[in-house]
């Protein structure tokens, strides 16, 4: 399931595109662009996380035949 960031590469196209049509070409505004493009995949991914982290379940066989594993 895609988190919903704009997924790796497509955020820093994203960011860049609109970085550099509102800064200009420089070093500085294409850095923080790609920055920005972490930060906003980071921010998608723990939302992803911490989204689907409290509706995990476990079920019952599953517990039984992992602790049968090694014995």
């Amino acid at each position: 399931m895609p988190t919903p960031s704009l997924c790796g590469a497509g955020a820093q196209v994203f960011t860049q595109g609109i970085g550099n049509a509102v800064f200009g070409t420089s070093d500085l505004a294409t850095d923080l662009s790609l920055g920005a493009a972490w930060g906003i995949n980071l921010a998608g991914a723990e939302y992803a996380i911490r989204r689907h982290g409290s509706q995990r379940t476990v079920n019952r066989r599953t517990i039984r035949a992992s602790t049968k594993v090694g014995s």
